[in-house]
């Protein structure tokens, strides 16, 4: 996950560039995208409240706990 931030408001777009199946969910958020093939690119439209930091990791199993998690910034 490349971290550019995000708008209050539209389009984050994710590309797996690792050799296994991923997928970003973002903690308290119930939008996600439960399956990310290697090399596929996916799209989430998605509303934020309010600027800020909030964290995301990868719902596969057992992916999270190995560090697959991070946190991105949304802008003003």
């Amino acid at each position: 996950f490349h971290n550019s931030g995000a708008p209050r408001g539209g389009k984050i777009i994710v590309t797996n560039k690792g050799k296994f199946l991923h997928g970003l969910a973002i903690v308290g958020r119930d939008e996600k995208i439960p399956y990310i093939e290697s090399g596929e690119t996916q799209s989430l439209m998605i509303n934020f409240a309010k600027p800020g930091e909030l964290m995301f990791y990868c719902p596969q199993p057992a992916h999270r706990n190995k560090g697959m998690a991070g946190k991105f910034s949304v802008g003003r």
